[in-house]
């Protein structure tokens, strides 16, 4: 038998497709509801990070000049490869929100114009709340005519509150808010942690789903694990 976990942020609730009595278990952790809220302001940030991408094209453009909250310390033109050392870019969202995001190294081909290649990707963005989020990647790769971005070799995830994501790989959906991730995730809580094999998330951060061996474990209250038929 499968198993999808679902947590909606919008009613701090947990959803299984299973029957009434494994029904009965998601259940009894709306009452961990409180922990749960913590990967509103976290998760959320990955795709935060992502608004910064919209800006790096004008960086590798060699027929543009750079935008005023851009900076690069050099420029090294090989053949048809741009490479920018330690790009640098700040600015706000559209919705008003402060980031910051720096690079080793930025590369564009341009027989390839359309992706982006980034070297130790280091971010941080402002939520909503209040709260900030720290993205380290060692790498990134970012498609501007798909919007999408794809962070490799390890990323970490902390914010302010205290969690901490660690992630093999993540692509990131611009356009649609989603954040994908087929290998496996660790959430670390002040409480607690969450561990799986894959994790999706929706609508720009509102909707988590956690996938395969999803595994709760919570301090001072009994642990709640998903059997390893879960998917």
């Amino acid at each position: 038998m499968q198993l999808e976990q679902r947590y909606s942020a919008g009613d701090q609730t947990w959803r299984s497709d299973r029957g009434t009595a494994r029904g009965r278990s998601f259940r009894s952790a709306r009452r961990h509801s409180r922990w749960v809220r913590l990967l509103r302001y976290a998760l959320p940030g990955i795709v935060g990070v992502v608004v910064v991408g919209y800006a790096l094209f004008s960086w590798l453009n060699p027929f543009a000049a750079l935008p005023e909250n851009a900076s690069a310390a050099n420029m090294v033109i090989s053949g048809t490869r741009v490479t920018m050392d330690l790009p640098k870019l700040a600015g706000y969202t559209r919705d008003g929100r402060h980031y910051e995001l720096v690079a080793t190294a930025a590369t564009q081909d341009l027989k390839k114009p359309s992706l982006i290649e980034l070297k130790d990707i280091r971010a941080k963005v402002e939520m909503r709340n209040g709260n900030s989020v720290d993205v380290r990647a060692a790498a990134g790769l970012y498609d501007t005519k798909a919007e999408t971005v794809a962070m490799q070799d390890d990323v970490y995830v902390v914010s302010s509150s205290g969690t901490e994501i660690r992630l093999k790989e993540a692509m990131i959906d611009m356009r649609k808010g989603h954040v994908l991730s087929q290998r496996p995730v660790e959430v670390m809580l002040t409480n607690g942690r969450i561990n799986a094999q894959g994790l999706e998330v929706s609508e720009s951060g509102a909707v988590m789903n956690f996938t395969g061996g999803v595994a709760v474990e919570m301090n001072n209250a009994v642990p709640l694990a998903v059997s390893e038929g879960a998917r």
